[in-house]
């Protein structure tokens, strides 16, 4: 189960959604850290990075932490996986 953090949505609510959910389920949990920002730079700073990281390991248990760095590209580019 993953939670995604990025979009400049507060952290805490869906990391205590996603724990919880995990947790009655009894299977491990993690955060995939997603664009902040619709234009590149797409990522957050790396220190606010490091911050989701550190919440989502450490503090809250998480254990898988991702990071998508997914580039966007014109739809005529052929990369990567998209839907038909």
């Amino acid at each position: 189960m993953l939670v995604q953090l990025g979009w400049n949505n507060i952290l805490t609510n869906p990391i205590s959604l996603i724990r919880d959910a995990a947790r009655m389920q009894n299977k491990p949990w993690g955060a995939i850290i997603t664009w902040k920002y619709d234009k590149p730079p797409n990522l957050d700073s790396g220190g606010n990075i490091c911050q989701q990281m550190l919440m989502s390991y450490e503090e809250a248990g998480a254990k898988y932490v991702i990071i998508f760095n997914y580039p966007k590209y014109p739809e005529s580019y052929n990369y990567g996986m998209r839907a038909l």
